[in-house]
């Protein structure tokens, strides 16, 4: 498992690390969301854009090939692509690369392999019933998701707009905005549930966004919806852990039913 779907796998949640003899270090918990930060250079990646992102995404090259230079001082990274040979996907994995993204349906469906490293996909505007039954199917771990013109605070509207999306897949969305949220929006987004908030470093300010990062680490695990259950149809929705903080503190935290 790649470390970003493990920490995909752990958001919200608290983890402690044995120290022997049964003791455990403080708790740590997982963000609820994470931040994706765009980016056509690898070396313009600065320490302090670095600090306030999970992850930079690196934006693929004229030919839509991957870039494959590890940015500096990241924790995690990814590449976007169109296009790309598999010596390319094999420079990627030696590179430490976390995430692969795929920009078009015209990239080798050899980019879907099993090789350690998490897979996206980004998500046509439009697309019929039987072509998101197979989406959800594929062998990807992240779908990114570009709604296009958003607005703050948002509408219902366009809540709900996204929220349609995020309801028919099981998969962790990825939602890329022109805008930084104001942080009164991201409860919202949060309870949706989005996985990762994804921007372009060029259009943010650094200060704004490490604000936001601050706020994202103060929020709490969106709520159990346990008490909503018997509404849901048998077997429909997505699921993504999310841990309740008034849970047992052993390892068998609930996920959600959405």
């Amino acid at each position: 498992m790649s470390k970003l779907n493990d920490k995909l796998s752990n958001l919200g949640q608290t983890t402690a690390a044995r120290i022997g003899f049964g003791q455990a270090a403080p708790r740590e918990r997982t963000p609820v969301m994470l931040i994706v930060g765009l980016t056509a250079t690898p070396g313009a990646v600065t320490s302090e854009s670095a600090d306030s992102v999970d992850v930079v995404l690196l934006s693929p090259g004229a030919n839509g090939e991957p870039a494959t230079n590890r940015p500096e001082g990241v924790a995690m990274w990814g590449a976007s692509l169109s296009s790309c040979t598999q010596e390319q996907l094999e420079a990627l994995k030696e590179a430490g690369c976390d995430l692969v993204v795929v920009e078009s349906d015209s990239a080798p469906g050899l980019v879907f392999r099993d090789d350690g490293m998490a897979k996206g996909y980004v998500l046509p505007p439009e697309l019929s019933d039987h072509r998101m039954r197979a989406v959800d199917d594929l062998a990807v771990d992240v779908l990114l998701v570009r709604p296009g013109n958003e607005s703050w605070p948002i509408s219902v509207g366009g809540a709900l707009d996204i929220q349609e999306t995020v309801s028919a897949f099981s998969k962790h969305v990825f939602l890329q905005l022109n805008n930084l949220p104001p942080t009164s929006e991201l409860e919202l987004l949060r309870d949706m549930p989005i996985s990762a908030i994804v921007v372009d470093l060029k259009k943010v300010d650094p200060g704004e966004l490490a604000e936001l990062k601050k706020a994202i680490s103060t929020l709490e695990p969106r709520k159990q919806r346990h008490e909503h259950s018997a509404l849901l149809p048998a077997g429909g929705g997505n699921s993504r852990p999310q841990s309740d903080p008034d849970d047992d503190d052993d390892d068998d935290d609930d996920w959600d039913d959405l």
